[in-house]
């Protein structure tokens, strides 16, 4: 349930920041969505720590080592692509636009 509020969430602040154009170079892309990926695991992690009542961030075994940590990776590496594939988008877009 945490992880989808953080959906939510993270959908609420990217798509306020796209609104602002923040969408539109890959580094201002790749904040917004680090900002929503936050989002996301301040939400998750915080629900997992409740419901398996354990620490959100002490200890050996905590909701950041297990709802956050093995996925951080993947996410950047997913950010990284997404970021250079959006910026891509938006100037193939504006080409279009001004021919």
């Amino acid at each position: 349930m945490g992880y989808f509020v953080g959906f939510i969430a993270a959908a609420a602040v990217v798509g306020r920041l796209a609104e602002y154009r923040q969408d539109r170079e890959i580094l201002t892309s790749l904040s917004a969505m680090a900002l929503g990926s936050i989002a996301i695991y301040i939400c998750g992690a915080s629900w997992l720590a409740v419901y398996l009542e354990i620490p959100i961030a002490t200890g050996e075994q905590n909701a950041i080592a297990l709802g956050v940590a093995p996925f951080l990776l993947g996410d950047i590496v997913k950010m990284c692509l997404a970021g250079m594939a959006t910026s891509t988008a938006w100037r193939a877009i504006d080409w279009f636009r001004t021919e």
